[in-house]
C-alpha cells in the first residue's frame, strides 16, 4: 500500500469516527422510589426529550419537555401501561408510570429497623387507598430533581387515571394545588391538565368528591374525560363533567367529555381499534399544553435550603 493510500484510509477512519451518532429513543428505566411512609415504589420512567419523526429522531429540548404521570387502576400494574407510555414518549414527552402500593412490585414496606413488610392490597382500609396519593407525590419529587437538571419541565405537568387511579389523580391534583407558592420558592400547583379513562366517584370509602370542589380542579386545571358510552357508569361520569362544566369559563373551552361507543372501561380503550381514544388524548396534550409551553417558562425549582 503506498503513503498516500496509508494517509487517505487514516482520514477515512477519522471522519468515520467523528460522525455525530444518530440520536435514539431511550430505553426505559426501572426505578426504585421510597415513599415517606416507606412503600417501596417501583416505577417505569420513559426519558423525554426524543421525539420520532418518521424513521429519524429528532432531540428536543429539556425544559420543553412534557412530563407525565400514568395512574393505573385497582388491579392493574404498571406494565398494562407501557403501550401508552411508549407512544407518549416518542412524542418526547417523559412518562413516569408507577406501580401504586400494593400493585404489581410495589407489595413491600421497609420500616427504620429494615424489616419488610408485606402490602396485600385485598386486606387495605379506606386510609391505605387513600394513601396512593403519597406515591404519585413521590414520583413527583423524582420529576422535580430531574426538572432541576433540565431534563423536563414540570410546570407543564399532566396526569393521566384510569378508573379508580382517576379518583387517586384527581385527589393529587387537589393536593398539588393546595400548597400555596412561598415568598422564595414554589411548592405546587404545577399540574396544568388531567386526563380521566371511566373515572370512579367512589372505591371503598374514598371519593374524589372533595378533589372536585378544590378551586383548581373545579375551575383551572384542563381536563379530558373519556368514558365508554355503553358503560353503565356512564352517567356518574356525565354527572362529574356536568359538576366541573360549572365552575368552567364560558369563554374559554378547557374542560373536554368523549363518550366513544363502546363498553370498554380505563386503559383498554386505549388501544381498541376504532375508538381513537389514543389520538384524543395525544391531540389534547398538544393542544392545551405543547402549543402553549410558553405560558409555562422553565424555571429552577431547587430549594433555597439545598442551594
Amino acid at each position: 500500500m503506498t503513503g498516500w493510500a496509508l494517509i487517505l484510509g487514516a482520514l477515512a477512519n477519522i471522519c468515520h469516527a467523528q460522525a455525530p451518532e444518530k440520536p435514539t429513543i431511550p430505553d426505559p428505566e426501572d426505578l426504585t422510589l421510597k415513599t415517606k411512609d416507606l412503600v417501596q415504589l417501583q416505577c417505569t420512567f420513559y426519558p423525554g426529550g426524543f421525539r420520532q419523526a418518521g424513521e429519524d429522531v429528532e432531540t428536543v429540548d429539556g425544559k420543553t419537555v412534557v412530563p407525565i404521570l400514568l395512574v393505573h387502576g385497582w388491579d392493574e400494574k404498571r406494565q398494562d401501561l407501557s403501550f401508552l407510555a411508549k407512544g407518549l414518549q416518542s412524542l418526547g414527552h417523559a412518562v413516569m408510570v408507577p406501580d401504586l402500593r400494593g400493585h404489581g412490585r410495589s407489595t413491600k414496606r421497609v420500616d427504620l429497623a429494615g424489616k419488610e413488610h408485606e402490602l396485600d392490597r385485598e386486606r387495605f382500609r379506606r386510609q391505605d387507598i387513600a394513601a396512593m396519593v403519597e406515591d404519585l407525590w413521590t414520583c413527583k419529587r423524582h420529576l422535580m430533581a430531574l426538572n432541576n437538571e433540565g431534563k423536563l419541565n414540570i410546570e407543564m405537568l399532566t396526569v393521566i387515571g384510569g378508573e379508580v387511579g382517576a379518583i387517586t389523580a384527581l385527589n393529587f391534583v387537589a393536593l398539588d394545588w393546595s400548597r400555596p407558592p412561598l415568598p422564595t420558592m414554589k411548592q405546587g400547583q404545577d399540574v396544568k391538565a388531567f386526563i380521566l379513562l371511566s373515572p370512579e366517584t367512589s372505591f371503598k370509602g374514598v371519593t374524589a368528591q372533595q378533589a372536585l370542589r378544590q378551586p383548581a380542579v373545579a375551575g383551572e386545571v384542563d381536563g379530558l374525560i373519556i368514558v365508554g358510552a355503553r358503560d353503565k357508569a356512564v352517567n356518574d361520569v356525565q354527572r362529574m363533567y356536568d359538576q366541573l362544566s360549572r365552575h368552567r369559563k364560558e369563554d374559554e373551552r378547557d374542560l373536554f367529555l368523549l363518550k366513544p361507543d363502546t363498553s370498554l372501561t380505563g386503559f383498554r380503550m386505549v388501544p381498541a381499534r376504532g375508538l381513537n381514544v389514543g389520538v384524543a388524548i395525544i391531540k389534547f396534550i398538544n393542544a392545551r399544553i405543547v402549543t402553549r409551553a410558553d405560558e409555562y417558562p422553565w424555571r429552577d425549582r431547587t430549594s433555597f435550603l439545598n442551594k
